[in-house]
């Protein structure tokens, strides 16, 4: 073993909540006297439901939200306007409190903040978004007549092999009081350029207390060996004969949604302000799980946990970067790791990798991830200060290789682009 890698006195340092591995008196301590340090517990799992505020829009031509109009009643009589009409969107705490979601299949939702979007990579929901519309009389202010909705809708993107975007919506009438106890409400939507809405089955109806009407939307994009962005929103409108003016209420949709054909062999679509996280379990990563465990537990960048990683799509700087680290002329390989392998986190296909930090192999932690015995894990420590930005770990090549495959597959499945961020949990 050379002798420039000092032995550390490592078993001081573990990580609150983290507990020394078990260990046999031979694995107690590794080559050049290493010894056994603990391995951290998995960093908690960031891959949850992400909620969006929800943009709205008033059409000037077709009505003003609520609190405009109440502050225009005056200007309004003045003009001769008898009656006016408004509609507003609200979400969170101000949503309904109904939620209808018996004809949307999947609606998963049901159980987060009403009103909001919530977004995954490839899904978008909401539920309880409430619309209101409110008819008043401009010369005395008296509310002639209220109507109250709720509405439910779930968007799926097809991350491959086709780019189709399906949505599935609801709106249910929760409540209606003079001039509105019986409303015309009509349902639209489209998605902006470069998309088209190809099919769409929206409705106007005449509606009343409890009445629940269903709409479908789909929106294809077509981006080719290239990449698009674009949105989706839906359209509101509210009439009464007596007062004869539509007001109405644009709602955005979940997400900016990007298509493209720069992945794999196949176009897909997904919500790119959603982060993805790559899952690599030690029961089945093995050695290479613990190397990133190792990282992300006593590392100050925490790469993949406390900070995300971004893809870095450059082949050849990939490439750099594993020579940059693996390559450098420091690293050996030891007898204790059958077919012995460099294994460097972070990733040489991330722009956190410590090749492109303009690091070199010797800057960073170097690790052997040791099973002491079955299912219990320590590791012996090289070179380790705490103030790495890097590590790499002896790791036999079989399951370097499936991390890299794992790597690739997630990639491919999550449509990561250049830059793109995501995150990794060792459980």
């Amino acid at each position: 073993m050379p002798r420039h890698r000092a032995a550390l006195l490592a078993c001081a340092l573990a990580i609150a909540g983290g507990a020394i591995a078990a260990a046999s008196p031979a694995s107690a301590t590794g080559p050049d006297g290493a010894e056994l340090m603990a391995v951290p517990p998995a960093s908690r799992s960031a891959q949850a439901p992400q909620q969006e505020r929800i943009a709205t829009k008033v059409k000037i031509g077709g009505g003003l939200d609520c609190k405009t109009v109440r502050a225009r009643l005056t200007e309004y009589a003045a003009r001769g306007v008898k009656r006016a009409m408004c509609a507003t969107y609200h979400e969170g705490a101000a949503a309904a409190a109904t939620v209808s979601a018996a004809s949307v299949p999947g609606l998963w939702c049901s159980s987060l903040a009403p009103g909001y979007w919530w977004i995954t990579r490839t899904e978008g929901c909401v539920h309880g978004g409430r619309i209101t519309a409110i008819a008043y009389d401009a010369d005395t202010g008296e509310e002639l007549g209220r109507a109250e909705f709720s509405v439910a809708s779930l968007v799926e993107l097809a991350a491959g092999p086709s780019t189709d975007v399906v949505e599935t919506a609801e709106v249910q009438m929760t409540s209606g009081t003079g001039l509105l106890a019986a409303p015309v409400l009509t349902h639209s939507a489209r998605c902006t350029a470069p998309c088209q809405t190809y099919d769409g089955v929206g409705f106007t109806s005449t509606m009343t207390t409890g009445e629940v009407e269903g709409s479908y939307f789909s929106y294809l994009d077509n981006p080719g060996a290239d990449k698009h962005s674009f949105e989706t929103e839906h359209k509101f409108s509210v009439g009464i004969p007596e007062v004869g003016s539509l007001p109405s209420v644009t709602v955005m949709g979940p997400s900016t949604i990007r298509c493209d054909g720069l992945v794999g062999n196949r176009s897909g679509c997904v919500f790119p302000a959603f982060t993805p996280e790559l899952v690599l379990p030690v029961a089945v990563y093995r050695a290479a799980a613990v190397n990133i465990r190792f990282a992300q537990g006593y590392l100050p960048d925490q790469w993949g946990y406390a900070q995300p990683l971004t893809r870095q799509a450059s082949t050849s700087q990939q490439e750099a970067n594993r020579n940059a680290i693996c390559r450098d002329g420091t690293f050996f390989p030891i007898a204790e790791v059958v077919d012995d392998s460099c294994d460097e986190f972070a990733f040489a296909a991330s722009r956190q990798s410590g090749g492109e930090l303009g690091l070199t192999g010797s800057a960073c932690a170097e690790i052997v991830p040791v099973e002491t015995e079955p299912g219990t894990w320590g590791i012996w420590a090289f070179r380790y200060t705490g103030a790495e930005r890097c590590v790499r770990a002896h790791v036999p090549l079989a399951e370097n290789s499936a991390v890299g495959t794992a790597l690739s597959n997630f990639t491919q499945k999550e449509r990561i682009l250049d830059e793109d961020p995501y995150t990794v949990y060792a459980p």
